[in-house]
């Protein structure tokens, strides 16, 4: 009984136990203080500017914003709700259909 104890509370203090103070306050703390030592970027920095080209067909050369700009609220509702669908049609035990696509026009 003594060894299944042991085994199956292996976060005190015995000898062979794991070292999660050192654990926490060593490698966590210090990889936590990196990732929070620089503010964070402004995604509208990286997002909407003209070197942001989402992968389409090939062909297909519109910026961020460029497609941002030429979808209609209706269709944008529609992309922004598409993990709700899939997560409406794997609960019912149905694979996710395609349903409705939209085009990205390629104004080139």
């Amino acid at each position: 009984m003594k060894i299944g104890e042991d085994i199956e509370n292996p976060f005190g203090y015995a000898s062979n136990d794991l070292d999660l103070d050192h654990f926490c306050n060593d490698i966590i703390l210090r990889e936590l203080e990196e990732l929070t030592s620089i503010p964070p970027t402004d995604p509208m920095g990286y997002v909407l500017t003209s070197c942001n080209m989402p992968l389409f067909e090939s062909g297909c050369f519109q910026t961020a914003t460029d497609i941002l700009n030429t979808l209609s609220p209706e269709d944008l509702e529609y992309l922004l709700s598409e993990p709700v669908r899939i997560r409406k049609a794997e609960s019912q035990g149905v694979s996710y259909p395609p349903g409705k696509t939209l085009k990205v026009q390629n104004k080139n």
